[in-house]
């Protein structure tokens, strides 16, 4: 088994999660507000999501969020990429 570059493995999860996170917010922006509860509903195994959603969320916020998210994503993918790294340290010996 090939090394992981933590790096770039960060890089992709971050990419990919923020990715995601822009489709979230444009699903909220350009749909109507019942087609997206029902689209999350269903997203989420039938948990109501209704009373958990905001629909106000400010384009500042939106903007950060998606910068935590893929701040989320690259350490998610990093931290990720370290533990395999080890694990294969681990096997070879």
């Amino acid at each position: 088994m090939q090394k992981l570059s933590p790096m770039r493995f960060g890089l992709g999860l971050g990419t990919a999660w923020s990715l995601f996170y822009l489709l979230c917010i444009l699903t909220m922006n350009l749909l109507p507000q019942q087609t997206t509860v029902w689209l999350f509903n269903v997203f989420f195994h039938g948990l109501d999501a209704s009373s958990i959603m905001r629909w106000d969320i400010p384009l500042w916020e939106s903007a950060a969020s998606l910068v935590l998210s893929f701040l989320a994503g690259w350490l998610c993918g990093f931290t990720l990429a370290i533990v395999y790294n080890f694990g294969l340290k681990s096997e070879s010996a």
